[in-house]
């Protein structure tokens, strides 16, 4: 992040076949069931 690398705890998910805008209703639903995280971390490009 801005240069120095961060480590993470994460897991990559490939998801082909959503639209953002088309199956945006679908993909609220997926999250507001999955567990909160304790941290979130937002980066910003310039």
């Amino acid at each position: 992040m801005f240069g120095e690398y961060v480590p993470v705890r994460a897991q990559i998910a490939d998801v082909r076949h959503f639209s953002a805008h088309a199956d945006a209703a679908r993909i609220l639903d997926r999250l507001r069931g999955a567990p909160a995280p304790r941290t979130t971390r937002q980066a910003r490009m310039p």
